[in-house]
C-alpha cells in the first residue's frame, strides 16, 4: 500500500478473539427467545445519528445517507468482507459524519432464519480480531503502535454482541485514531454498527461500542 498519513488510510469509503456469539463475558441473562418469521429489514430499523455515542454521551454525528447493499467496500478497516458473503435477503446501510471529518456507518442485514443470521454474525465477529496487527502490516512505515480490545457481551435487552476497539498512532504526526465496531444479532437481522474518530488523545476501550449497541439494536420477539 502506499504511504498515507493516519487520517487517509483509516478513512472509511462508508459505502459498503475467538469466542462466538453465543459465550463470553455476559452483562445479562438469557438471550431472548425468537418466533416470528423473517421480517424484512427497513429504515427504521437503522440507528439514527444520536445513538451513536463517544464518552457515553452524543458523538454529534448527522445522517449522510441511506441506501440499500453494503457498499463496494467495507465500511469499517476492521472489517475482512461485507454481508454479501452471506447472501441475506436484503441490507441496508446508513452512514455518518460529524462536521469536523469523523465517520461512522451502520449496516443491517435481514436472513430467512435466526440461525443463518447468528452463522454470518459469528464469522463477521471472528474476523474481527488482528485488525491492529493487519493495519500496521499494511502500513509498516507509517503507523507505529496499536492498542486493541476485544469482548463479547450480552446487552441488557439480551442479545449478545462482538465487539472491537482499536487505537492507532500515526509514527509522523503523533496523531491518534479510534475505531470501534460492533456486531449482534436480534431475530433474523444482523446488525454492525462502526464508528471512527481522528486524533483521539485517550486511550478507549469496548464501552462506548457497548452502550451504542445497546441503543441501536432493535427487537422483533
Amino acid at each position: 500500500m502506499n504511504r498515507k498519513h493516519l487520517a487517509t488510510v483509516t478513512t472509511f469509503v462508508l459505502v459498503a478473539g475467538s469466542a462466538a456469539l453465543g459465550a463470553g463475558e455476559s452483562h445479562a441473562g438469557t438471550a431472548p427467545q425468537y418466533t416470528l418469521k423473517a421480517t424484512p429489514v427497513v429504515k427504521a430499523d437503522l440507528p439514527r445519528h444520536h445513538d451513536l455515542l463517544l464518552d457515553g454521551r452524543n458523538a454529534g454525528f448527522r445522517t449522510t445517507s441511506t441506501y440499500k447493499g453494503d457498499g463496494q467496500y467495507p465500511v469499517s478497516p476492521c472489517m475482512q468482507f461485507g454481508w454479501k458473503k452471506f447472501k441475506p435477503n436484503t441490507i441496508l446501510t446508513r452512514t455518518y459524519a460529524t462536521r469536523d471529518g469523523n465517520r461512522a456507518a451502520a449496516i443491517i442485514a435481514s436472513f430467512r432464519t435466526h440461525k443463518q443470521a447468528v452463522a454470518a454474525a459469528e464469522a463477521m465477529g471472528k474476523a474481527l480480531p488482528g485488525c491492529g496487527k493487519r493495519m500496521v502490516r499494511s502500513n509498516p512505515d507509517l503507523l507505529t503502535n496499536f492498542r486493541e480490545y476485544n469482548r463479547t457481551v450480552t446487552l441488557r435487552s439480551g442479545e449478545r454482541a462482538r465487539v472491537n476497539a482499536l487505537n492507532v498512532t500515526d509514527g509522523e504526526t503523533g496523531n491518534h485514531l479510534f475505531v470501534t465496531t460492533g456486531v449482534t444479532v436480534t431475530g433474523t437481522h444482523v446488525e454492525l454498527v462502526t464508528m471512527g474518530f481522528d486524533e483521539m488523545q485517550a486511550v478507549h476501550d469496548t464501552r462506548d461500542m457497548v452502550s451504542t449497541l445497546q441503543r441501536t439494536v432493535r427487537t422483533l420477539r
